[in-house]
């Protein structure tokens, strides 16, 4: 979930055309609607892969959704409209029932269509992120969606095996953190986002000034790269726990870019 930092907080919805894509068994491919492959969003997406640099989120995951014995599958579509909370960029919904081992990546065009691409870079790499936690959760379910009830005695157990050491665990500890802070709250994006909070903000970084060197060769501070990072993630605990004299540096940086570089092409 990557909300718009002037919008109030909640939740997300709303419909979508998958176009004929099989989401009946995990599958070894990313899969995306023809809604997502004819707008720009695709054109982003696919430079974002080309950022390889050893640190680049969009295309490790990538990978791990398209490798033989995915355990889901991950489908980018686009939607004309805004969601019912109108402050919310892009969506990830986990698999459900309706959609067994399906974890979907929604954009609204009407909210992304005037960000610059680097925006909607960080944007999908954001969304990208929810899908892995999503991804390594259903890999401990064992099944077509997160069996919640299963995962944290799995992890107990590779903690006790670990000689409780986090750092030997076979699992990612972070999501040992995750469950262990966290699992007895409601299992929602918010939670999530505490998660990338401590976890990916360097791997954000990293993959945009790529993005940017090696596609757009825009001007940008690294202040301004760090801002943002941080979109979408501004109301965590980790965020409300930097100076308040960063915070409000960084919220003024993220201001002054959205306000000042216009939506282009992708090419």
């Amino acid at each position: 979930l990557t909300k718009d930092p002037n919008s109030g907080g909640g939740g997300a919805g709303g419909g979508r055309s998958f176009s004929d894509i099989n989401i009946d068994a995990p599958s070894p491919e990313v899969k995306m609607s023809d809604e997502f492959t004819s707008s720009r969003y695709e054109c982003i997406y696919n430079k974002l892969l080309q950022c390889a640099d050893g640190k680049n989120l969009v295309n490790t995951i990538h990978k791990r959704f398209g490798r033989e014995g995915a355990v889901g599958n991950l489908t980018l579509t686009v939607i004309p409209n805004k969601f019912e909370n109108p402050g919310t960029f892009a969506n990830t919904d986990q698999p459900s029932k309706e959609q067994p081992y399906n974890i979907t990546i929604t954009c609204s065009d009407e909210k992304m269509k005037d960000l610059p691409n680097i925006t909607c870079a960080l944007i999908l790499m954001h969304e990208m992120a929810h899908a892995e936690i999503y991804r390594v959760l259903l890999s401990l379910s064992k099944g077509p969606v997160v069996n919640f009830d299963s995962i944290w005695p799995t992890l107990q157990k590779d903690y006790k095996e670990a000689g409780k050491s986090k750092l030997n665990m076979k699992i990612t500890p972070g999501v040992f953190d995750y469950y262990d802070r966290f699992r007895d709250s409601e299992i929602s994006p918010s939670v999530q986002h505490e998660m990338m909070a401590g976890s990916f903000i360097p791997f954000f970084i990293s993959t945009l000034k790529k993005f940017n060197k090696n596609f757009l060769n825009q001007t940008i501070t690294e202040e301004q790269y760090e801002a943002l990072a941080w979109m979408g993630l501004d109301r965590t605990l980790t965020f409300k726990l930097l100076p308040e004299e960063k915070r409000e540096k960084l919220k003024s940086a993220l201001k002054y870019f959205t306000e000042n570089t216009k939506s282009e092409e992708c090419k």
